[in-house]
């Protein structure tokens, strides 16, 4: 008898189980969103992106005002003491631009933070090569000898034309074409190839020299 009592409060017990889960409605699957991680990622380049070329476009225009420094007459009449000065406020600009780009991290969450690094290494890489040809150049002005200081006008020139010089805009490029981004809404100044992209610029000393864009 008591066996008996103990088989119907099992049987009740499973049969409790069995209704609970069969009346339990099963749970609807959640529709995976598809579009919005694709907008959040674009969203996520777009604002480091820009965060970079705001850095990057106020060295430019630092660069390009000291063409005024070139045009204003120097009382002594020395041009080799006048770009002594423009080569020393570039490198000394040079040193705040390295520190910008060095502290500019892209989220790491990203699907495109590899290349976005790709990016601030080959940045980082152009500012130290024009940052050792700068300090070429101020270390030959003071002994102000054309053939001398030709030759290291001769090493801006060829990194103008180097590849390397051009990985950082090119990089940029192929992301904003992967992800239809226009070129201003990032503040990026040199997409599309129909000028020639930019170079950290030469020192000239006369008029046959480079200009800041390459």
């Amino acid at each position: 008898m008591v066996m008996n009592h103990i088989l119907m409060v099992i049987i009740l017990m499973v049969g409790i189980g069995i209704i609970g889960c069969t009346n339990t409605p099963p749970e609807i699957p959640t529709p995976t969103p598809m579009v919005q991680p694709v907008l959040d990622e674009r969203v996520m380049v777009m604002e480091s992106l820009t965060q970079f070329n705001k850095t990057s476009n106020l060295y430019i225009r630092i660069l390009m005002g000291t063409n005024e420094i070139r045009e204003l007459n120097d009382s002594t009449g020395n041009r080799y003491h006048q770009s002594y000065v423009v080569s020393r406020m570039i490198g000394l600009s040079l040193n705040l631009y390295r520190d910008g780009i060095t502290n500019w991290n892209p989220p790491e969450d990203s699907g495109y933070y590899d290349r976005l690094i790709a990016i601030k290494e080959a940045e980082l890489y152009r500012i130290e090569h024009f940052g050792g040809l700068n300090d070429m150049m101020l270390l030959t002005l003071p002994i102000e000898n054309d053939e001398a200081l030709e030759e290291v006008r001769q090493k801006f020139v060829e990194w103008k034309d180097d590849s390397r010089n051009q990985i950082p805009m090119n990089l940029q490029n192929e992301i904003l074409k992967e992800l239809n981004i226009k070129p201003d809404e990032v503040d990026f100044l040199y997409a599309g190839f129909e000028e020639p992209l930019p170079t950290l610029p030469s020192m000239p000393l006369d008029e046959k020299s480079p200009g800041t864009r390459g």
